[in-house]
């Protein structure tokens, strides 16, 4: 989970002692334009999702939400993305059966050039005679940055449980009873307080979503414990006991927080969008 921009300050104290920061100039662009994306997109809240490094040159990522409708929905999160030159946010590109083929094999780093075409080496062979030359799909960096910000999305995006529920239209909605977690359970190392801000694909969670007796209705999330493989978290309180990070060991560069006994959390990934698929070995 992202954290409301007009917080992006606080969270950074939070996330500064993890290495995690942005400086002032990054802080000034990323509020101007994360206000216009906010005012022309016609949302209630935006969220800063990230920094994604590249070699060249950085992406910044933020999300808005829009209710999805239906039963049990998680709310769609509709990311957007942009550079420092500018700060100014654009919609993320889709990405189809097609490019998904292509950018499923890649590895390495973002360059930084969102127009750059991935699946041409710039050396085609011509056709010889007879043959049909082979169109192969342009896959753009932009599209690779928006499979890489949803695959870390789907394996991050951590909210202590209770911070959002399901109201009797089985609409997810902030938990307005929510008043952070205790320090026992924020500091609980099986994670179970913890809970991924997606769809859940969990089936015990799932089930709880189809129940309608509302004391369920704050577990219709996956919490952390069911992750694969166990262990790709660390948990860590600062040295004066006041708030608690969560670091992500599948995607470094991943960081929650979360202040207990407050409605204070966020989270923000500033990383080189590099998956340790070694972990499992590691572990």
């Amino acid at each position: 989970m992202g954290m409301e921009f007009h917080e992006l300050e606080l969270a950074l104290k939070y996330l500064a002692s993890t290495g995690q920061t942005l400086n002032v100039q990054e802080v000034t662009g990323l509020t101007t334009g994360l206000t216009r994306l906010k005012q022309n997109e016609l949302y209630n809240e935006i969220f800063f999702w990230g920094k994604c490094l590249g070699v060249e040159r950085d992406y910044y990522v933020a999300y808005g939400l829009r209710s999805k409708g239906g039963e049990f929905a998680c709310p769609q999160k509709k990311f957007y993305w942009c550079t420092g030159d500018t700060f100014t946010f654009a919609e993320m590109p889709i990405v189809g059966p097609a490019e998904l083929e292509v950018l499923d094999k890649m590895t390495g780093r973002l360059e930084g050039n969102p127009e750059k075409d991935l699946n041409s080496t710039g050396e085609e062979a011509e056709a010889g005679e007879g043959e049909t030359p082979v169109e192969k799909t342009p896959v753009r960096e932009s599209q690779r940055l928006a499979y890489l910000v949803s695959k870390i999305d789907i394996d991050t995006a951590v909210v202590p449980a209770g911070s959002y529920v399901l109201n009797e239209l089985h609409e997810v909605t902030p938990g307005l009873a929510f008043k952070g977690l205790t320090w026992d359970q924020a500091t609980d190392k099986s994670y179970k307080f913890y809970q991924h801000f997606r769809p859940a694909t969990d089936m015990s969670a799932l089930r709880v979503a189809a129940r309608d007796d509302v004391e369920f209705h704050s577990n219709f999330l996956d919490t952390l414990d069911t992750d694969i493989p166990s262990g790709s978290w660390v948990l860590r309180v600062d040295a004066a006991q006041s708030y608690v990070h969560l670091r992500s060991l599948l995607w470094p560069g991943y960081v929650s927080y979360h202040a207990p006994g407050t409605r204070f959390f966020g989270g923000m990934y500033i990383g080189t969008c590099e998956k340790s698929i070694d972990l499992p070995f590691l572990l």
